[in-house]
């Protein structure tokens, strides 16, 4: 019993450390896991594993059944650490899905577990369960597990302070196992994953600084370290104390080197510039504001469909983290606490700094950073540091300035209620260490904060328990996630164009094994393949050829293979575009090896790894053997009772399992009411589009936008029926003009997460909708109108907003107005994309605007079409007040004649580059021919630009008299001289249902237009009812109205589809012209804007 009661009080607190994880690892416990970002990639990527492990190869850089089986260098540049740590839970008969819960499950219990010995080692026992906890529970965490899927990260994220607790040891409490412990974390660290490695290593560097500067140990007599030497004996001491911890820094990467040399300087052999040319993975456009880093904790909402990601340090992290360096800085007599205090409140600082966008100057001036892509993710990194910097309050046996042991201070404030707050600030280690529930408080409000975390933001995916290859190439068709990497990062180079299948899935799909991968197509004919052996990544053929050729075979060129013939190595020449292997045969019977080994690179980095091992072997064997696992320099060996904390554990796990799950709580519960309605939004509308769609309302970040700066909008939606379609949506600024002021399509803002397809869209629930508004460079101030679109995502057709009467009433909505200001720097000229390049006005013309550059919107065009014309300017330096000018742009024909002139009105601004866009309507009259554009100067010189090649159509002046004339002028602007109808084989027309009526119209023009009408054709039923109906732009979308000369004769035939059931009676047909922006109908003199066509028509 005696010797079993040491065991158990040492178990004891990682007893508690899982009863308060509980409540974190809860949602884990499941047999299908979390849907997230990145879990089927991890998933299928274990698939891939399991069957190398299958074909003998334990480790291998190239996994050859990847990429429909051409095989993929994915271990080459990714620590395998994780998944295989996933592949051993999955070998040892745990289902997959279970297995990747598994290894989450752990990765929180090993982050709590790491912490708890690090705050334990600097603070003491209950110190060291609050780090445990603020760090184990900070958000960051659950969003790795839950929400990205980040398997290798979370893994990492429970390594870091196992790491530092290491090199703790090893400079305190040096010995063999430390030693072994900080060289072998290190290595295991920076096999895991990459990103966190690079982050760490700085702070891991400086961390061991720290503590070599200012740790001395304590005296023979266990009197305190004597911290007034002078400055050679500290630095003397620090010399020798750091170099056990440099030894094992060295070490550590030397023994992985095998990995991140090549990793390193192979990159070039892979794509690895896509895994950042994407505005989602480019790092400068993944800052957060320090709002969203501080933001406090949020309910989890139960009615909203797209939770969006949002990246936060956990406001209690940091209020705790405050507090404790405010309490740990009370104590002057322990130097190397105080240094380290302030290295964790500098690094968190730091740390955070480097996630905002005034960080943005370091990010470029160092090219690797580019490869971490998210600096939010250094918010991640943070939480350690916070959560030591919580420690101090928990740790009592630290004495006040007078040396003497705290006490709690009860007296009443008398007068200055400011000095009582401070001098029980300065008590607050006292009242916590005293105070049988103070610690309970401060270990449940981490837990507690993070409740509304603990619920997967997309549910649970259910995955097949025991997958296959084959299930691993169905998802590579399913999502083109060719390689099951998401950009396709790590395909050599020499792989131009990715496959979208493979003639080896055959094999697989039979389960054949080993896979035959020499393309027996490539034989020429007489040749034969005598023999053939096929092992890991290796083959052994034996060809006979009557004539030399090239052979290929099935797996991408990526260096390290090489081949063989007759024992003779021979040139790979990697097949275009595919990146196949393929070399020369020369004719005769030969014996081909082709194989997947290390290059010179690789080999000499395994020998730097070997050797590393071996120091390291050589260097425990030999260390000092004293301290080990059990030594901790302030561990409390007769501990706090830990009863309390087991049952607060318990508590807290009941309280979510049979509380917040089960009922609307401040932790979790619908934002959406039981009545449709959003509260709290800042614009409701409540505003119906067609097919279901009901726009909610919208928040906006501003009513103010500066020219070079962005617009939030976050538009909520809801279904008030079942759409039919697929639906998205579009937000754009335009100008009183109607010109676009923005790129037609909207970006999508950091963190947002798509909404479902909409047919699928319940009633009592609501989609976020969010969308980043940029403006195009150079627009000027003034305001503009925000438009949205609601259109079909298959066939781009908009959906319209219906008016109150639910009809039809507009293809946009304007959602409000938004005011442009000057950008908040000048637009560098050679930043702006312009298509022609005009002059340099650098300094601008004294008397006259200055021209840097034009865009024409098409190179071709009909007379008639419209043409946007934008041209980049600057205003001249003596400006007029209130001036504006007028600068003539004209079409030159290749004669040099002007074929049309329109003036171009510069407003008045000031110094900048500025934008000017017109959207010109091209002449009807216009012939044939080349055209330039030219741009008259007020000083009589002259810009020339681009080319325009006009199409003018056929032009019809006369036609045979229709079958139903009409005869009606519409506007003043053109006359519908009748029509004819198809099939018609009298005064009455009969139709079947289900089948086609084909009206031909006939057109003449009676004015030039400025607008391009469209036009309509409607068939009506016995009771007015709509039936079918026509729209769009005369003759098939070729003949605009605008490109009409009077007296012009157009035919326009339309083909209305008949619905399959139709009740009898007699219909109508009418015909009109209509304003597609306005809808509004041209009228003809009596009134009518619907010209009915002298027909009676009938259904059969």
């Amino acid at each position: 019993m005696t010797v079993q009661r040491p065991i158990l009080r040492r178990l004891l607190p990682l007893l508690v450390l899982f009863v308060l994880m509980l409540v974190a690892l809860w949602p884990l416990l499941r047999t299908a896991s979390p849907c997230s970002h990145d879990g089927a990639l991890h998933y299928f990527r274990i698939v891939a594993m399991r069957e190398a492990l299958r074909q003998g190869m334990p480790f291998t850089r190239w996994l050859p059944d990847l990429a429909f089986g051409y095989g993929y260098p994915f271990f080459n540049y990714r620590g395998a650490v994780s998944y295989y740590l996933g592949e051993l839970l999955f070998l040892l008969g745990m289902p997959l899905p279970v297995a990747l819960n598994a290894l989450y499950v752990l990765s929180f219990l090993g982050a709590a577990l790491g912490a708890y010995l690090l705050g334990r080692d600097l603070f003491g026992p209950e110190a060291g369960l609050l780090t445990a906890i603020a760090y184990a529970y900070a958000p960051y965490q659950f969003l790795d597990a839950l929400l990205r899927g980040n398997q290798p990260e979370s893994v990492a994220l429970a390594l870091l302070p196992f790491v530092l607790w290491a090199f703790y040891r090893l400079l305190v409490t040096p010995s063999r196992w430390a030693f072994l412990l900080s060289t072998g974390s290190l290595a295991l660290l920076a096999l895991t994953h990459n990103i966190s490695t690079l982050l760490f290593a700085p702070f891991l560097g400086l961390f061991v600084l720290v503590v070599g500067l200012f740790y001395r140990p304590p005296t023979a007599d266990g009197r305190p370290p004597d911290t007034e030497s002078g400055l050679p004996t500290a630095i003397a001491y620090a010399l020798s104390a750091l170099r056990r911890p440099l030894l094992a820094l060295l070490l550590g990467m030397g023994l992985t080197a095998f990995f991140w040399a090549p990793a390193v300087l192979e990159k070039g052999y892979v794509q690895l510039h896509l895994s950042r040319t994407t505005r989602n993975n480019d790092f400068h456009y993944n800052f957060v504001t320090l709002g969203e880093a501080l933001a406090p904790p949020r309910a989890f909402d139960t009615s909203l469909m797209n939770p969006p990601m949002r990246v936060e340090l956990g406001l209690v992290q940091v209020g705790l983290a405050a507090l404790g360096l405010v309490v740990g800085l009370r104590r002057r007599q322990d130097r190397q606490r105080r240094a380290l205090l302030l290295f964790f409140a500098l690094s968190a600082v730091v740390m955070v700094w480097m996630s905002t966008r005034s960080s943005l100057p370091v990010w470029e001036a160092f090219p690797l950073l580019a490869f971490v892509q998210f600096p939010w993710r250094f918010l991640g990194r943070a939480a350690l540091p916070l959560a030591l910097l919580a420690g101090p309050l928990a740790d009592g046996r630290w004495p006040t300035a007078n040396g003497r042991p705290p006490t709690a201070d009860r007296r009443s404030p008398t007068a200055d209620r400011l000095q009582f707050a401070i001098r029980h600030l300065r008590n607050l280690q006292s009242v916590i260490r005293n105070s049988p529930f103070a610690l309970l408080l401060l270990l449940a409000l981490p837990i507690l904060a993070a409740l509304p975390l603990t619920y997967p933001p997309f549910g649970y995916c259910p995955a097949a328990p025991n997958p296959t290859i084959n299930d691993l190439f169905a998802y590579e068709h399913r999502t083109r996630l060719v390689g099951v990497d998401p950009e396709g990062s790590y395909f050599p180079v020499w792989v131009k164009e990715r496959p979208a299948g493979s003639p080896l899935e055959a094999q697989y799909a039979a389960g054949e094994r080993p896979i035959r991968r020499f393309d027996e197509g490539s034989l020429p004919q007489g040749a034969a393949l005598l023999q053939a052996d096929y092992g890991p990544n290796r083959a052994r053929l034996v060809v006979e050829s009557p004539v030399p050729f090239t052979a290929r075979y099935l797996a991408f060129y990526f260096p390290g293979w090489r081949v063989t013939v007759d024992g003779e190595p021979v040139p790979i020449e990697p097949t275009d575009p595919t990146g196949l292997i393929a070399f020369p045969v020369p004719a005769g019977r030969h014996t081909l090896e082709i194989a997947f080994g290390p290059t010179p690179l690789r080999r000499a980095v395994a020998y730097v790894s070997l050797l590393s091992l071996a120091l390291l072997i050589v260097a425990v064997a030999v260390g000092r053997p004293e301290g080990g696992p059990s030594a901790s320099p302030k561990a409390d060996r007769s501990g706090p009772d830990l009863r309390p904390y087991l049952l607060l554990g318990l508590l807290l796990l009941a309280f979510k399992l049979l509380v917040v799950d089960r009922r609307a709580t401040p932790f979790r519960h619908p934002r959406l009411g039981a009545d449709g309605r959003l509260p709290g939004v800042q614009v409701p509308l409540e505003r119906s589009f067609a097919d279901g769609m009901l726009l909610l309302g919208y928040d906006r970040s501003a009513a103010d936008v500066p020219a070079d700066g962005l617009l939030r909008l976050d538009l909520y939606w809801r279904a008030y029926a079942p759409p039919g379609r697929p639906y998205r949506t579009s937000v754009t600024v335009r100008g009183p003009e109607g010109l676009f002021w923005s790129p037609k399509q909207s970006w999508r803002p950091r963190g947002y997460q798509d909404y479902p397809p909409t047919p699928g869209w319940p009633p009592d629930r609501y989609a976020l909708d969010s969308h980043e508004v940029e403006l195009l460079p150079g627009t000027p101030p003034g305001t503009y109108d925000l438009v949205l679109t609601v259109f079909d995502q298959e066939t781009l057709a908009p959906l319209s907003l219906l008016n109150e009467a639910g009809q039809p009433a507009a293809p946009t909505l304007t959602l409000g107005q938004v005011r442009v200001t000057p950008p908040r720097r000048p637009w560098d000229p050679a930043a702006v994309a312009m298509p022609y390049r005009l002059e340099a006005c650098t300094p601008p013309p004294p008397d006259r605007p200055c021209f840097w550059g034009a865009a024409v919107d098409r190179a071709e065009a009909a007379p008639g079409d419209p043409a946007l014309v934008t041209l980049f300017w600057s205003p001249p330096e003596r400006a007029q007040a209130g001036a504006q000018r007028a600068v003539p742009l004209r079409l030159v024909d290749a004669t040099g004649e002007v074929a049309a002139s329109w003036p171009i009105t510069l407003p008045v601004l000031p110094a900048g580059l500025w934008r000017a866009q017109r959207l010109l309507r091209l002449p009807a009259g216009l012939a044939d021919g080349a055209y330039t554009w030219r741009l008259a100067l007020p000083d009589g010189a002259a810009l020339s630009w681009g080319k325009l090649t006009l199409h003018a159509p056929a032009r019809v002046w006369e036609a045979p008299p229709p079958a139903l004339p009409v005869g009606v002028t519409l506007g003043g602007r053109a006359t519908l001289l009748g029509a004819n109808l198809t099939p018609m084989e009298g005064p009455v027309v009969a139709f079947q249902p289900g089948g086609v009526l084909t009206v031909t119209l006939v057109w003449r023009a009676e004015a030039e237009m400025e607008r391009s009408y469209h036009v309509f054709l409607h068939l009506r039923g016995p009771g007015g009812e709509m039936v079918a109906q026509s729209d769009g732009v005369p003759a098939g979308w070729t003949r605009p109205t605008t490109g009409w000369l009077p007296g012009e004769v157009v035919v326009d035939e339309r083909v209305l589809k008949l619905p399959g059931v139709l009740p009898a009676g007699v219909y109508t047909l009418s015909a009109g012209l209509y304003d597609p922006e306005s809808g509004q109908r041209l009228v003809a003199p009596d009134g009518a804007d619907a010209l009915p066509l002298p027909v009676r028509i009938e259904a059969q």
